[in-house]
């Protein structure tokens, strides 16, 4: 069996929601308190060694201002799958999530009958909910809802995962999710 040699992964949502603390973080990089706007994209490679196969996993950080709408859209083409990331404490975040999807799937020109594209939701900033700084601005039910729509909408995976780009929360964990479903589903 062999896999594809590359894979081209999406970040998105809105801004300030941590989309580039998380790839900092899954690629063992410090945490930074200060927000530093993305301005277009920002990505990174990782070459991934897995016991069913070697390959390359491309990590795009897609800007989430309005005023980059026109240029998020280009940085879609060719993906495979897509994080979809919220702040759990900031409800516009959540309520964003389905024009992402919408723009996303939208712009790979995405047809469930031919394409399956994996899709995790990743409810960022959970540190700041444990510490008590925070409340979460999202139910769970709220969050299983979410869920079980873009499941309908897709026809496909969606998995979701508390994260925090600062603790490092389930970052690993969510990747290493979207490894396996490659390795699983999308052979060649």
């Amino acid at each position: 069996m062999s896999i594809p040699s590359q894979f081209k992964v999406i970040l998105i949502g809105s801004k300030r929601v941590g989309k580039t603390s998380i790839r900092r973080n899954y690629f063992g990089e410090q945490f930074k308190e200060n927000y530093s706007l993305t301005i277009g994209a920002d990505f990174a490679v990782k070459r991934i060694t897995h016991p069913k196969g070697e390959f390359v996993l491309q990590i795009w950080d897609i800007a989430g201002q309005e005023q980059f709408d026109h240029i998020r859209k280009l940085y879609y083409t060719a993906s495979n799958a897509a994080f979809i990331v919220f702040d759990i404490t900031e409800r516009y975040s959540f309520d964003d999530i389905d024009m992402f999807i919408d723009e996303f799937l939208n712009e790979i020109d995405y047809s469930p009958e031919t394409m399956v594209v994996p899709i995790i939701l990743l409810g960022n900033k959970i540190d700041l909910v444990q510490s008590g700084e925070r409340k979460p601005a999202v139910s769970e039910d709220e969050i299983a809802q979410k869920i079980r729509d873009i499941e309908l909408k897709t026809q496909g995976p969606v998995s979701f995962y508390l994260t925090s780009a600062k603790t490092g929360e389930n970052i690993e964990t969510a990747f290493n999710r979207m490894i396996d479903y490659f390795v699983e589903h999308l052979k060649v």
